[in-house]
């Protein structure tokens, strides 16, 4: 699976355990992942997650306004997201229990 694959799912799965809308389609217009939720725990598993992934920390954004936490996937979506995903055992869904691929 690789690592593009993961977020998107990773964002699906912290959007349903927040109880929260998510959008996982992009294109390059829109290189972006969504999450309707601007609250701390949400913010916070986003960016673990994709520094988990090897995403730089600024890759999130968050818009108060909106109430949205946006991932910019940018460049990273056709370089290193295009990469096989790797486990370490070490990141927050393994901690958690949650296995990639299963709701």
């Amino acid at each position: 699976m690789k690592k593009i694959d993961v977020l998107a799912w990773g964002v699906q799965h912290i959007a349903s355990n927040h109880g929260c809308d998510y959008r996982t389609d992009y294109d390059e217009e829109c290189p972006q992942m969504t999450i309707w939720d601007d609250r701390v725990p949400t913010v916070m598993d986003v960016r673990m997650m994709c520094e988990d992934l090897g995403m730089p920390r600024k890759s999130v954004h968050v818009a108060d306004l909106w109430r949205v936490t946006f991932i910019d996937i940018g460049e990273w979506a056709g370089t290193d997201g295009q990469d096989e995903y790797e486990p370490t055992g070490y990141e927050m869904w393994t901690r958690a229990g949650a296995k990639i691929g299963e709701d």
